[in-house]
Parts: structure tokens; C-alpha cells; sequence
């Protein structure tokens, strides 16, 4: 008798830790499993910028270029993110630039008019139109947006024309950057889905 309620004790003992080990796998796979809204990728001093950020400026920097809406859309993938992250950090050392400065800041019928050009490459586009769904791409967005790539060109236009090789190496200089953990490597994300970190905009 008592062999037997031993034996029903391991039993019982090799069921529960079987059931917690069940368990504690589900509750680790729904946390790797859980959606991305977004995160923060890189800092230039103080400032945070976000994947949703850089994919979407990406996105309307490739839309809104000289042949824009029929040159191929940057969308941002495993296979370009080493690229992206260069790319959007250039570029956003220069925004801070412009911000600083206090100029650059383009006419407003300049923006409609270049919020209208996007639109219709993403009625034209369905690769364009799925990135403007997922990353919840709304007018807000799409102006700010586009505010930032007309001050990144006009500034980049007015240094190439003045025959200054160096200027952007002058203004790397300016900033201490920051890669935050884990953005070595693309990552989906769901901005319309999951939590979003703050950054500047």
C-alpha cells in the first residue's frame, strides 16, 4: 500500500512539472511571438528616432525623387537594412541641421502638391499602398513626412552645389550616435498593432 501511494506520488509529481513545463513554453513563445508596433533604432544626441520613421521617410524619399512614382519604392527588408539604417542616419543628422539652422522650410503648396504625388503612387503601387496600411501612414504622417525629405534635399542641393566635399563630414561630427540593442537586425514591425516608443518628429 504505501509502494503504491509512493508510485501515485511520483506520478502526480511528474505530471505537474510536465503541465508548468507546458506552460512556461506557451508563455515564452507568446512573448517572442507578440507584435512589434515599433522601436527605437538609432539616437544622434539626444534624439530618438524610430523603424516606423525610418521606413516611411524611406519610403517617401524613393516616391517623391526625380522619377519618383516610377522608379522603384524603398522598402525597407531584411535584405537593405544595413543600408536603411546608414541611409535614414545620414539623413536625419541633416534634418537636425535644418532644425538648428531655422531654414529650409519648404511652401506649403510645395508640400500638397508632393503629399498629392505620393498618393497617387500608392493608388499606382500595391507594394506602396500595402506599406501605407501597415505602417498606419495617415495625412499627419504624410505631410511631417514629407517636410523632412524637402528640407534633406534642399540642404543637400545647396551643399553639393557649393563645391564643399566635406560638409557632411562636418556634421557626423556634431553628433554622437547611438544604436540601440537588437538593431543589427531587420525586424517586422506592426505600427497599427503593437506599442510604439516615443521619438522626435
Amino acid at each position: 500500500m504505501v509502494q503504491l501511494i509512493l508510485k501515485i506520488k511520483s506520478s502526480f509529481r511528474t505530471l505537474l512539472a510536465g503541465f508548468f513545463l507546458i506552460m512556461g513554453l506557451s508563455v515564452q513563445n507568446s512573448v517572442f511571438s507578440a507584435t512589434v508596433g515599433d522601436r527605437l533604432i538609432i539616437e544622434l544626441n539626444q534624439y530618438g528616432f524610430t523603424q516606423r520613421q525610418m521606413e516611411v521617410y524611406l519610403l517617401f524619399r524613393s516616391v517623391l525623387s526625380p522619377g519618383g512614382g516610377e522608379s522603384k519604392p524603398w522598402l525597407v527588408g531584411e535584405s537593405n537594412w544595413q543600408e536603411s539604417v546608414q541611409e535614414f542616419r545620414n539623413d536625419m543628422m541633416i534634418f537636425l541641421e535644418t532644425r538648428r539652422l531655422g531654414r529650409f522650410q519648404p511652401q506649403n503648396l510645395r508640400i500638397q502638391q508632393a503629399n498629392q504625388k505620393a498618393l497617387a503612387a500608392a493608388d499606382k503601387d500595391a507594394a506602396i499602398t500595402g506599406a501605407f496600411k501597415r505602417l498606419g501612414i495617415d495625412r499627419w504622417t504624410s505631410l511631417r513626412t514629407i517636410v523632412k525629405v524637402m528640407q534633406v534635399d534642399e540642404y543637400r542641393r545647396l551643399k553639393d552645389s557649393s563645391g564643399d566635399k566635406s560638409w557632411l563630414y562636418e556634421i557626423e561630427k556634431k553628433y554622437v550616435v547611438r544604436r540601440f540593442n537588437g538593431t543589427g537586425q531587420w525586424l517586422p514591425i506592426q505600427p497599427t498593432l503593437g506599442r510604439k516608443p516615443s521619438a522626435i518628429e
